[in-house]
């Protein structure tokens, strides 16, 4: 069976008191960032709105682009005709 967090079960039963005593005495001495909900939400809506959408869009674009040129090889595609051929429509 696998069991999760071996370093903290070794601490709780190998570790002398003493050691164990410093170790959670100092343990909460990294201040903790607090953001109310206000913040976190603000946080949330421009991260949504400059940073994953520009990317879900740029990598949207790169796939549809990518597998139209590379893949599909459309040759019926406004990019890729001959500008001779343009002379020859009606």
């Amino acid at each position: 069976m696998f069991v999760l967090n071996v370093d903290e079960i070794v601490f709780d039963s190998c570790c002398p008191g003493k050691i164990q005593a410093d170790v959670r005495e100092t343990e909460y001495l990294v201040p903790r960032i607090r953001m109310d909900a206000s913040r976190v939400s603000s946080f949330v809506y421009y991260y949504t709105l400059y940073g994953h959408l520009p990317l879900l869009i740029g990598m949207s674009a790169c796939l549809v682009l990518g597998l139209r040129f590379n893949v599909w090889r459309c040759d019926s595609h406004p990019f890729l005709q001959d500008f001779e051929a343009a002379k020859l429509l009606p």
